[in-house]
């Protein structure tokens, strides 16, 4: 393999020819409403630009109960933010970025929360 660098850095822009000419990328960033409409199959998919930071439990993920949002039900308690099943992430694009999550918890005091989970206050 060889090694990319110029001075001893990662250079800050790098030009190479496509190895595949005619592929068109799809955007790694973008915003996004949750509206999405259901597939041939029925099936929804969330919009690729997201990832999950582990492997997903769609039983507690919604597009459908309320249009427009993206709904996350906790299914087990964990012992940190990083172990936290069905987060979703979206890749940061440099040097400097924002990201905006709106949280409707409005309806929280309504939800029984079971012994020993923790929710936001």
């Amino acid at each position: 393999m060889k090694r990319i660098e110029v001075y001893g850095a990662v250079p800050a822009e790098l030009e190479m020819s496509s190895t595949h000419p005619d592929y068109v990328y799809t955007p790694l960033v973008s915003s996004d409403d949750f509206n999405y409409e259901p597939d041939k199959q029925g099936q929804i998919s969330l919009n690729p630009v997201w990832q999950w930071n582990h492997e997903p439990d769609f039983v507690g993920v919604s597009f459908q109960e309320r249009p427009g949002y993206l709904r996350i039900r906790i299914l087990d308690t964990c012992d940190g933010v990083l172990k936290v099943r069905n987060s979703p992430t979206q890749r940061t694009m440099g040097p400097a970025c924002e990201g905006i999550l709106k949280v409707d918890v409005s309806d929280i005091h309504k939800v029984p929360i079971p012994q020993g989970n923790i929710a936001l206050a």
